[in-house]
């Protein structure tokens, strides 16, 4: 169970159909524009997006603080049905407020993830579509910092530290792959972490002594790595995957 509740703050206007959460005294102080791109470009308070993903996340500038504002957009085939439209099975199960509410428990157990600010979801009928905001975390993903050689042997054990640090609190990321990994050699991301994982909405909570569900986590980032990898660095990945294993299965780097 996804504990801290009691730290969110559920607005709405049911009319029609829309509704919000964020963290108690979130700074800046909420405000329900924030997830309105046009109101966001006539402030002028949206700076940037993403390199990675697709065109859904927008780093914001309100009010001297850095926030992400991410629309969730399906990949794949079925966004050719429906490119932002989820199934609606109840307000508390829509991806953005499941998301906020995990990131809310990862904070509190002071893992390396993003700090919660709101979420919002908008229902038509059978189906929703939703978004989330949250603080900005600095740094490359992993795949950035791969292709550009920026990766040492400590980072690449870090990134298997990191990992392992969520599993050993039963947290199962159920898409981990090098564009929702964030690095920064060098410098402390979140806590005393030069890494930190992104993307939690689909994210469950498992039994930290199984390793079946470990080994498929680690498996998907290594295919995601596999697939980003070319002649001149598959070699190099071969090596730095040991080293990511390692960190993950707690053990020292030589």
């Amino acid at each position: 169970m996804w504990l801290g509740q009691q730290s969110i703050i559920a607005l709405g206007d049911t009319q029609a159909d829309r509704y919000w959460q964020h963290v108690r005294d979130a700074q800046p102080a909420f405000n329900h524009h924030f997830f309105n791109d046009q109101w966001l470009q006539d402030a002028n308070a949206i700076v940037g997006v993403a390199s990675a993903g697709r065109g859904n996340t927008h780093f914001l500038q309100l009010d001297n603080t850095e926030l992400v504002l991410r629309h969730y957009k399906r990949g794949g085939y079925v966004s050719k049905v429906s490119e932002d439209r989820y199934l609606w099975t109840g307000l508390h199960s829509a991806r953005p407020f499941h998301e906020l509410s995990v990131l809310v428990h990862l904070n509190a157990l002071e893992l390396p993830a993003p700090r919660p600010y709101a979420a919002e979801v908008i229902r038509t009928g059978a189906s929703y579509s939703g978004s989330l905001i949250t603080y900005r975390v600095p740094g490359q993903t992993l795949a950035e910092a791969f292709i550009q050689d920026n990766m040492t042997p400590d980072l690449w054990h870090q990134v298997g530290l990191t990992i392992r640090s969520f599993h050993r609190h039963g947290v199962c990321h159920a898409d981990l792959n090098a564009h929702n990994i964030l690095v920064n050699e060098g410098r402390a991301l979140v806590g005393q972490s030069t890494v930190a994982l992104l993307d939690f909405d689909r994210a469950t909570l498992k039994d930290p002594n199984q390793q079946d569900w470990q080994h498929k986590v680690l498996s998907r980032l290594q295919r995601s790595l596999l697939k980003i990898a070319d002649k001149h660095n598959s070699a190099l990945l071969e090596i730095a995957w040991q080293t990511v294993l390692d960190g993950a299965h707690g053990k020292s780097r030589v």
